[in-house]
C-alpha cells in the first residue's frame, strides 16, 4: 500500500483538517471574507462625500489663512475666461445677481460664496462685486485654498 492509497485516521471530524474534506467547506470559509468586503463597501458608501462636479473647471487661489465654508450658502463660480456658473448652469452676471437676490429674499441670513479661478484678476471680479453690492448683497466670501504650512 502506498502513501496516496492509505486511509489515514488522524482523529477529529473529517471536514476540519486542511486539504481534507469536501469542496463545500472551502466555500464556507469564503463567506466571512465576502461579508467583510460587503461591510467595507457599505461603510465607504455611507461615509463618503457625494458632491456634484463643478460646472466650470476652476483652480482657486492659495491663501495663508482660511475658515470653513457654509454648506447652506450659494456658490457662484467664475472661470478664468470670466464665465459665471450658478446652480450648475452657465449664467450672465445679471442673471446671477437676480437669482442670488431672489434666494436672499427667502433666506436673509444666507451668504454668497464666490469661487473664482486663480487666473481671474481684480479687474475681472470687481464689476461683479459692484453689481452684487448694488443689489444689496453684502455678505460675500471669496473662496481660496489654504496653503499648507511647511514643517
Amino acid at each position: 500500500m502506498s502513501w496516496e492509497q492509505a486511509d489515514w485516521d488522524l482523529g477529529g471530524e473529517p471536514g476540519l483538517l486542511p486539504g481534507g474534506g469536501r469542496g463545500q467547506d472551502r466555500q464556507d470559509r469564503l463567506i466571512p471574507l465576502i461579508n467583510v468586503v460587503f461591510l467595507l463597501l457599505a461603510f465607504f458608501i455611507i461615509a463618503g462625500t457625494f458632491r456634484a462636479a463643478d460646472t466650470l473647471v476652476i483652480e482657486p487661489p492659495v491663501a495663508e489663512t482660511g475658515g470653513t465654508l457654509d454648506p447652506e450658502s450659494k456658490t457662484l463660480f467664475m472661470g478664468r475666461d470670466g464665465k459665471l456658473a450658478l446652480d450648475n448652469q452657465i449664467v450672465s452676471a445679471d442673471q446671477a445677481v437676480e437669482r442670488l437676490s431672489a434666494w436672499l429674499a427667502r433666506d436673509p441670513d444666507g451668504e454668497v460664496q464666490i469661487k473664482a479661478d486663480a487666473k481671474v484678476t481684480a479687474r475681472d471680479i470687481l464689476p461683479l462685486l459692484r453689481q452684487l453690492s448694488d443689489a444689496k448683497i453684502t455678505s460675500v466670501r471669496l473662496i481660496a485654498i489654504k496653503r499648507r504650512s511647511m514643517p
